[in-house]
C-alpha cells in the first residue's frame, strides 16, 4: 500500500504463479541520478538474502563479472527472454550464466566461493548456504592465487562468454557455481533433470532448476540467441574498440541481484 502511494515507483505487478510469489516495479528518483531501477519483493525468502549475498561477494572479485552480467541481462531484455514468469529465463539465471563461464576461463576470473577454504555450515532450511567471504581481497589472494591474473578485455570476454553457451552441451550437462571446474561439468544424470533442456542449478537449493520454466521451443529460441550474437560481436579492429567502450560506459549493474 505504500509503495502504491509513492510517485516513485511506476505500476505494482504481482508475480502469483512465481515458485516464491514476488512483487515487480520500477523505482526512478531524478535527484538520486535513477531513471529506472527493476526491484522484486518478496516476503520470508530467506535463501534469496543468501543469494544476493553470494552474488555480491562474486561481484566484489572482478568488476568485469558485474558489467558482464548487465551486458548479458540487457542484451536477453532486449530479445524479450528475460523473465522467468513468461516462460523464459530470470536475470537471477543469466548471472548465474556468467559467473559459471568466468570460473571456466583460463585463468580463471573467479573461484568457487563454496568450494574455498576449510567449508562450513549454514543451514536455511535443508540447504547449506555456506561460502568462502573475505573482508579484503588479500584475504582471497591468500588461498587463491588467480585473482586479477586474467587480462582479456570486456569486449573479448563478452564474445566468449556467448560463443560458450552457443556451444555448450546442454543435452548432456548443467550449469553450476558451485560444482569445481576441475572435475568438469556437472552432469544432467546426476542432478535427474534430464527431460529439461536448460539445466541452471540454484547455488544453495540444489533442487532448484532455473530452466525448469523454459519450454523446448523457448530454449531454442534462447540459443539461437547466443549463437546470432556470437557472430554478430565476433568483430575486430574500430567495432571491437567500440564494444569496449560501450561496455566501459555503463557504471552500475541495475540488477539489485549483484549489487
Amino acid at each position: 500500500m505504500m509503495l502504491s502511494k509513492s510517485k516513485l515507483y511506476g505500476t505494482l505487478v504481482p508475480i502469483k504463479n512465481a515458485r516464491v510469489p514476488i512483487i515487480k516495479f520500477v523505482y526512478s528518483n531524478h535527484k538520486l541520478n535513477c531513471k529506472y531501477l527493476e526491484c522484486d519483493i518478496s516476503l520470508g525468502n530467506v535463501l534469496a538474502v543468501h543469494n544476493t549475498k553470494l552474488l555480491a561477494t562474486y561481484g566484489r572479485i572482478d568488476r568485469r563479472a558485474v558489467i558482464l552480467g548487465h551486458a548479458l541481462k540487457c542484451l536477453m531484455k532486449i530479445c524479450e527472454v528475460a523473465d522467468a514468469s513468461q516462460g523464459s529465463l530470470s536475470s537471477y539465471a543469466y548471472v548465474l550464466m556468467v559467473i559459471h563461464f568466468l570460473q571456466r576461463t583460463d585463468p580463471p576470473i573467479l573461484p568457487v566461493l563454496q568450494k574455498l577454504g576449510e567449508g562450513g555450515e549454514v543451514k536455511v532450511d535443508e540447504w547449506n548456504c555456506w561460502f568462502y567471504q573475505f573482508s579484503r581481497i588479500e584475504e582471497l589472494k591468500s588461498i587463491w592465487p588467480f585473482v586479477g591474473k586474467n587480462k582479456k578485455s570486456l569486449a573479448d570476454l563478452f564474445v566468449d562468454l556467448l560463443r560458450y553457451y552457443a556451444t555448450f552441451s546442454w543435452d548432456h550437462h548443467v550449469v553450476s557455481i558451485r560444482h569445481n571446474p576441475n572435475n568438469g561439468l556437472l552432469d544432467k544424470f546426476d542432478k535427474m533433470w534430464v527431460l529439461k533442456k536448460a539445466c541452471i542449478e540454484d547455488p544453495f537449493d540444489l533442487s532448484h532448476n532455473l530452466g525448469t520454466v523454459v519450454s523446448l521451443r523457448m530454449f531454442k529460441y534462447i540459443h539461437t540467441i547466443f549463437v546470432n550474437s556470437t557472430n554478430y560481436f565476433s568483430m575486430t579492429g574500430r567495432q571491437k574498440n567500440e564494444l569496449e567502450r560501450r561496455l566501459h560506459r555503463e557504471p552500475t549493474f541495475v540488477s539489485t541481484a549483484m549489487e
